[in-house]
């Protein structure tokens, strides 16, 4: 079953629970060093001017990478949504979406953020065998 056939279904669930449809998560996408990334994020039912509201940060697992702006929903905190929630703790909801054509996080330098500890490993365990030896 595709994901644009789970999205309706999963929209009437949650109003039949009392929860906001997906038009309370609102769509958008920003350009970071020439790479588009889609986000959605969810706004407090009532904004009072002058007033600070928290931002919640949802980051997806791996296999929610893509550009389609709605993968990074499937797990996302459906709560967050419901009428109670949004009254007693109005926040911001930021959920943008990893491109699925880069397996790894890289830093504005280019080099992939993950490649130091493994490096370190490599070197430790080395040096292990060397001591051992």
């Amino acid at each position: 079953m595709s994901l644009t056939a789970v999205l309706p279904v999963a929209a009437a669930a949650a109003l039949a629970m009392g929860r906001a449809p997906n038009d309370d998560v609102r769509a958008g996408a920003v350009e970071v060093e020439g790479q588009r990334i889609p986000y959605r994020l969810v706004v407090p039912a009532e904004i009072e001017p002058g007033r600070a509201y928290p931002l919640v940060l949802f980051l997806h697992g791996a296999g929610e990478r893509g550009e389609d702006n709605e993968t990074q929903l499937v797990h996302f905190p459906v709560r967050m949504l419901t009428p109670d929630r949004r009254a007693s703790m109005p926040c911001f909801v930021l959920a943008p979406q990893c491109p699925g054509n880069d397996p790894s996080p890289r830093s504005s330098s280019g080099r992939s953020r993950g490649t130091a500890a493994p490096e370190r490993s490599r070197a430790s365990t080395r040096a292990d065998k060397e001591s051992s030896s």
